[in-house]
């Protein structure tokens, strides 16, 4: 899917205020002259962006920021609508903020507010940035100068999807692709890197296709690097067909770029791509990521599966589940398919009953744990530089590697946002490490 919702972006806030890095929910409270606004958001990186554009509209307005524990007059949500799944949480979360919240004006926007406006007469539609600009009269930011509760920026380079996958609904909401000005990406990390950002992901709808007149990714990437204060650059989710050999070429041969893809297959049966509408085959996946794991030094590669699409019989999910255990993948995000209205698949017929589809996530998710704990037993006694996260665990501090492997180790306060050498000791449920010098 080109919008990266996986499970583990779907949360809460952690109960100390700080938001996990993976959380697909973040809020944050900014007050005016006269009211209060606070903003919420659901699901990818992108989304997270977009809600940081429009939290700086408001501070570079005059409004400014405050604590959560004070009651907002206005909660504007950032949507989410890649799944059923994601539409469902963001009902809830508006039910419960308008019975927590009864004296507030709500709004939601974003995709759901695109896709599906009405959830209650209480709730208000404004369906994008620009919108929200106008009725707050907002003057508008030129870029992002900090990313709230993150020590990684993400830098959105890209937008929009024209390929209309069959059961894919984003390119309806986001609308025909578009790539931002290398110009101003640069000037947005410049300002970022001044305020002492390091480590930067660039995120999008479809990055792969990234063209700012005649500059593509690898490019971009290039010139990115040459600026002042970038330690580590990174990607997010990748088509497979938009991989180049010079793209892998500039991972391997780059020490500051995260040696960790993660790359939508979305199945690993040609009956089912091609019903899917995907530009590829299982040839060209088997091409793709053994090249890569040949080329690239420790990397770490995941992949995203939806599990139960239409016309998906025994046989083509033990395709799927064998090209999955046959590939040197690292993990995988399993969606359950999800039939979006106005999409292609929606009515497609010889849909799985759901516990089966339910028992076939079980096996992948299963398999996938497997693949991980390989990959993360691999590096037992190895040094590993980590980004301290700006969190702590049960007393741990949470390092993440360039491929990124989470470690837990002691160490003090001060690293937090830092980066620091661990030796990995032991791999469990949890990779722990201890600080070397």
């Amino acid at each position: 899917m080109k919008c990266e919702l996986v499970s583990y972006f779907i949360g809460v806030n952690r109960p100390d205020g700080i938001a996990d890095a993976f959380n697909g929910i973040n809020q944050f409270s900014i007050k005016g002259i006269m009211d209060s606004v606070s903003l919420v958001t659901l699901g990818c990186r992108q989304n997270q962006y977009d809600t940081e554009r429009i939290r700086e509209d408001f501070e570079s307005s005059g409004w400014k920021l405050v604590g959560r524990e004070e009651n907002s007059d206005c909660i504007i949500v950032n949507t989410c609508s890649v799944t059923g799944c994601a539409e469902r949480q963001t009902r809830n979360l508006l039910n419960r903020l308008k019975r927590t919240n009864p004296s507030a004006r709500i709004i939601m926007t974003g995709c759901y507010a695109r896709n599906n406006p009405h959830i209650d007469a209480k709730i208000e539609v404004i369906p994008d940035r620009d919108a929200i600009d106008t009725e707050f009269g907002l003057k508008k930011s030129e870029h992002i100068t900090r990313f709230s509760n993150h020590t990684r920026a993400f830098i959105s380079i890209q937008n929009g999807c024209d390929k209309f996958c069959s059961y894919c609904i984003v390119p309806y909401l986001r609308g025909k692709p578009t790539s931002r000005p290398k110009k101003e990406i640069e000037k947005e990390i410049r300002a970022l890197a001044a305020n002492d950002y390091r480590v930067f992901i660039l995120t999008g709808i479809n990055i792969g296709r990234y063209d700012d007149n005649g500059i593509d990714l690898v490019s971009l990437m290039k010139s990115l690097l040459r600026i002042d204060g970038v330690e580590l650059l990174g990607i997010s989710s990748i088509e497979p067909e938009t991989i180049t050999s010079p793209l892998i070429d500039f991972i391997s041969e780059e020490d500051r770029f995260y040696r960790w893809l993660h790359i939508s297959l979305q199945s690993g049966c040609n009956k089912i791509l091609k019903l899917m509408g995907r530009e590829y085959t299982t040839y060209n996946e088997r091409e793709i990521i053994n090249r890569i794991n040949g080329n690239i030094q420790d990397v770490c590669i995941g992949t995203d599966v939806i599990c139960g699409f239409p016309g998906e019989g025994e046989k083509e999910f033990e395709e799927t589940r064998d090209l999955l255990a046959e590939l040197p993948l690292s993990y995988f995000h399993v969606f359950r398919f999800s039939p979006r209205r106005g999409t292609k698949a929606y009515n497609m017929k010889d849909k799985p009953q759901d516990r089966v589809v339910k028992e076939r996530s079980k096996v992948l998710l299963r398999l996938s744990r497997e693949k991980f704990y390989g990959l993360r037993k691999r590096f037992i006694g190895r040094k590993m530089k980590v980004l301290v996260e700006n969190r702590k665990r049960d007393d741990w501090l949470v390092g993440v590697t360039n491929n990124y492997i989470k470690v837990l180790f002691k160490g003090p306060d001060s690293l937090m946002g830092r980066f620091t050498t661990v030796r990995i000791e032991k791999v469990e449920e949890e990779t722990c490490g201890v600080m070397v010098s």
